[in-house]
């Protein structure tokens, strides 16, 4: 079937990109080679990789599911100093996630390039009260 804007289902899609394989790989309707990949939990890739809780720097760019991605790792816990985020293709509106992530006390710091950058309040505050003095 259709999704909501009308474009054909993703199984309709894979279904399409396999019919195109010769074989060698799956190609794409203009011949391009497809690369399937798994796609792992949050809580898997910490799990494989010994991520710890608190780590520095978070990058999600995640064609059109970044939000999902975000939200996850922080849900399971996880407290990255700064979050470099991508939201261009998600269906969650930038303010709604901005909001959230400032529920969680992440403070906005501001747009670079495609990215939205995000800083841990807590971080913030230990720096200006010269608590903590090299990051």
């Amino acid at each position: 079937g259709k999704n909501g804007r009308g474009d054909d289902s993703r199984e309709q899609k894979l279904a399409r990109l396999q019919k195109l394989g010769d074989g060698t790989g799956i190609t794409d309707e203009n011949g391009g080679e497809v690369i399937e990949v798994d796609v792992l939990p949050a809580s898997e890739v910490a799990k494989r990789c010994d991520v710890p809780k608190d780590f520095a720097l978070l990058s999600v760019d995640a064609e059109g599911v970044g939000d999902s991605v975000l939200r996850e790792w922080i849900v399971a816990g996880h407290r990255p100093r700064w979050i470099l985020y991508e939201s261009m293709h998600n269906p969650t509106p930038f303010d709604v996630t901005r909001e959230w992530l400032a529920g969680k006390g992440w403070r906005y710091v501001r747009k670079i390039g495609w990215n939205h950058a995000f800083e841990l309040e807590e971080l913030s505050a230990r720096l200006k009260t010269g608590l903590i003095k090299d990051v």
